[in-house]
């Protein structure tokens, strides 16, 4: 029968969930007495990429056609970007689908249709940025679109806690049933940290996750009270973890650098918030030192974060002329449980992170974390 047809039923069943698609080579060849013209387990797909060929030339006349109903049309667009993530005449189609949803909702007051709609497009877009497909995990079209359906409808996609299956399972330890801005940050996060073991260097990755956190503590997110902090406790424990993951890809540093720049105290903070800020800070350079020390890691991208951090905090404490940036000199990260009071007696920790780093096994190379 015809593939495109069978492709179409199975996306159609599966519409609301995470798929794991992949493309067999093309000296893979399906038995005779196949009855499908691709592999299917459970949520696992995978398609050979001579059926993917064909696929898309059926999805390629349907598209444009006046013929079809606009349900055909749409369906298409899901072929046309599995072959092709860059298209954006599809792109846009499902777009102005959206947005055609949206207007029908808010002309007739029920807007069930419209969130069964979103759940099925960040399904569909989180089956194609995890899946182990190369041009896909980094396509500068897919992150966009998906970023464009989080701004556009977030008042249903953050507020109405609009999740899929596998988003539900991702965040359901952290947030619970709570939903709003944190539920929705930790379940993008994890599609990133995802696309990023998909891809290494990820860059458009994480680059949406940045445009992501600046918007949902933006006024355009509706709960700009949950504020820079909230958004990064979790997020940032995650994604240093996700690092000691990935040691040499310097993207996840640098984002993990950029989260713990954006909640550094503002002027005249109270108490606790400063003390969160400085512990988390603290804990973070404090772990990673611990980490390279009992790996012997020498690694350029763990050099440069810390270097980052040295050089941020004596910049942030010459600018607020309080904070004294010589911390997190080989000390346990036990001892920043409560960093805030270490801060207030001079000379207790020091840091030169400019002298050799001595390692827990004899015989191992030192660290030098300096410039």
């Amino acid at each position: 029968q015809d593939p495109y047809a069978f492709l179409a039923a199975h996306l159609d069943t599966h519409a609301s969930q995470t798929l794991e698609i992949e493309i067999l080579p093309s000296a893979f060849s399906l038995p005779s007495t196949a009855s499908c013209p691709f592999l299917s387990d459970g949520l696992s797909l995978g398609l050979p990429k001579r059926t993917l060929v064909e696929v898309f030339l059926t999805a390629r006349r349907l598209l444009p056609s006046s013929n079809g109903t606009a349900t055909e049309r749409h369906h298409a667009t899901r072929a046309i970007l599995l072959f092709d993530p860059e298209h954006l005449t599809a792109a846009n189609f499902r777009k102005r689908r959206l947005l055609d949803l949206r207007s029908y909702a808010d002309g007739l007051g029920g807007h069930e249709e419209l969130l069964r709609a979103l759940v099925q497009e960040l399904a569909f877009l989180s089956s194609l940025l995890t899946s182990p497909l190369n041009r896909h995990t980094k396509s500068p079209t897919l992150w966009y679109h998906r970023y464009w359906v989080l701004r556009t409808f977030a008042p249903h996609v953050i507020n109405t806690n609009v999740r899929t299956d596998q988003e539900e399972v991702a965040g359901g330890s952290n947030v619970g049933n709570a939903g709003g801005v944190r539920s929705r940050w930790l379940s993008e996060l994890a599609v990133v940290m995802r696309a990023g073991d998909r891809h290494p260097r990820n860059y458009y990755a994480w680059n949406y996750a940045r445009r992501l956190f600046h918007f949902l503590i933006s006024e355009n997110s509706h709960e700009a009270a949950t504020g820079p902090l909230l958004l990064t406790i979790d997020a940032t424990a995650q994604v240093q973890q996700w690092c000691f993951r990935h040691p040499r890809d310097i993207s996840g540093w640098s984002f993990l650098a950029f989260l713990l720049e954006q909640h550094f105290p503002r002027p005249a903070p109270s108490e606790e918030e400063n003390e969160n800020v400085i512990g988390l800070r603290a804990n973070a350079v404090a772990e990673t030192k611990e980490w390279a020390r009992r790996f012997a890691w020498e690694g350029d991208s763990v050099k440069w974060f810390l270097r980052v951090m040295r050089m941020d905090l004596a910049r942030r404490g010459r600018a607020q002329g309080s904070m004294n940036p010589k911390i997190l000199e080989e000390h346990p990260v036990g001892e920043f449980r409560n960093p805030i009071k270490l801060y207030n007696r001079p000379n207790v920790l020091k840091l030169n992170l400019g002298a050799p780093v001595e390692t827990h096994q004899p015989g191992h190379a030192k660290l030098d974390f300096g410039t």
